[in-house]
């Protein structure tokens, strides 16, 4: 009797183990399932496209979320693909889903009537991915295990003024302040490429992300650059340069 109970305890278990999810690995394995998002953004509603049957549960940054998704609030954390691949290489036991929700372009931004700019910025980005400079780039700022790299020292000259770069410094890695409180990352070192291609100082101006593309309409700053997305709607107001990186959303979960 004793062993016939242990048996039934045996399959009760097995039974339990069988009703869970299992390994999410692909975006399918997220139908049903609840996903972490951004307040404020459109992050959702792009998920629901592609996971229609997901429930959405919203956070006001990213360390709430992977707060949550370590004690199980949650299943996925839903965001732009480079913050995910960064929190992923920092925190041991993460994984970026391979497909992604969208594939996307960024860029940098500048004014309509400012062709020129434009042009010098599409001319770093072409040459920076020709001298291999590029490369460098994305393994010190995209590196598979730990934290982005240190920025590099790049001399500049202003002798033709200065060159004001308005981000968010808050989507490492293209833009955040390292630990001496100074804005660094993927974009902001290529807007130092820029300036030294102008022969020009820098300004780096740190904003929300929300006003960006405004205060480059306005000519309040003369690029924008960190994590902005090449949209249809966007390409009526601002110039885009080449696209910088290839990223979109994707989604993150627990190995």
């Amino acid at each position: 009797m004793r062993y016939l109970k242990v048996i039934m305890i045996l399959t009760l278990l097995l039974l339990l183990s069988c009703s869970k999810s299992g390994d999410i690995k692909d975006l399918n394995d997220l139908n049903g399932k609840t996903l972490g998002i951004k307040k404020g953004t459109v992050v959702g509603d792009l998920a629901l496209g592609v996971i229609p049957t997901a429930k959405l549960k919203f956070f006001p940054d990213l360390d709430e979320m992977l707060i949550d998704l370590h004690r199980g609030g949650i299943d996925a954390m839903v965001d732009d693909v480079p913050a995910l691949i960064n929190l992923a290489a920092k925190k041991p036991g993460l994984m970026v889903i391979d497909r992604l929700i969208t594939e996307d372009d960024y860029a940098f931004a500048t004014a309509m009537n400012r062709p020129e700019m434009k042009a010098v910025v599409d001319k770093v980005i072409n040459d920076l991915k020709q001298d291999g400079t590029y490369d460098a780039m994305i393994n010190r700022w995209f590196p598979e295990v730990g934290e982005p790299g240190r920025m590099p020292e790049i001399r500049l000259e202003a002798r033709n003024g200065i060159l004001k770069f308005g981000t968010a410094a808050v989507t490492e890695p293209f833009a955040f302040f390292d630990s001496s409180g100074k804005v660094v990352g993927f974009d902001v070192e290529m807007a130092h490429y820029v300036a030294r291609e102008l022969g020009m100082g820098i300004e780096v101006k740190n904003m929300p992300f929300r006003s960006l593309i405004p205060n480059v309409i306005a000519h309040k700053v003369d690029i924008v650059g960190g994590c902005i997305t090449i949209t249809a709607a966007r390409e009526k107001h601002v110039l885009f340069s080449i696209s910088n990186y290839k990223g979109g959303v994707g989604a993150l979960v627990k190995k």
